[in-house]
Parts: structure tokens; C-alpha cells; sequence
């Protein structure tokens, strides 16, 4: 899949997201460890009009995406009869 802006992503889904951190520590060292590009699972939350990180608060992380990607589908199990019950042999 190929990475898109993200002023093109969909509102209404959860999204493979692209961008930096935002935490605004006091800390310059720590602030550069973590200003990285990361990928993250997020998602658009209409009250603050902002990306928010899958597990975030109103407290943060903030995250500021700059590219996104539709998540990949699920894994299937392979196995027809499904999990193991455990004990079994």
C-alpha cells in the first residue's frame, strides 16, 4: 500500500498514520528523542478537530500526521478447526 497525504484520509475510520509526536517536554534532549517519525494506529476525534492516537487522552500524546494508509486486513487463521482447546493431543 502506498502512503497518502494526509489531507486526503477518511474522517470516519481508523487509519495506519504517519507524522511526530508532539509532547512538548521542557526537557531539549528528550524533546529530540522523541520528535522521530513514528507510525501509529489513529483515528480523527471531531471534538478537538485533531488526529488522536489509538489509547491517547485529552492529555496526549498529540500526534500530527503528515501521511496515512488504510490498516491492513486482519490475519486469518489457516487452520479450518480453529485454536487449539489446550490438553488435547
Amino acid at each position: 500500500m502506498d502512503w497518502k497525504p494526509i489531507s486526503t484520509a477518511p474522517k470516519d475510520q481508523l487509519l495506519l498514520l504517519w507524522g511526530h509526536l508532539d509532547p512538548h517536554p521542557e526537557s531539549a534532549y528528550l524533546h529530540a528523542q522523541l520528535d522521530r517519525p513514528t507510525r501509529a494506529t489513529g483515528y480523527w476525534c471531531d471534538i478537538d478537530r485533531a488526529w488522536a492516537l489509538m489509547g491517547s487522552t485529552w492529555l496526549g500524546p498529540w500526534f500530527k500526521p503528515t501521511l496515512w494508509q488504510p490498516l491492513p486486513p486482519p490475519p486469518h487463521n489457516t487452520d479450518a478447526s480453529g485454536p487449539s482447546e489446550g490438553g488435547e493431543r
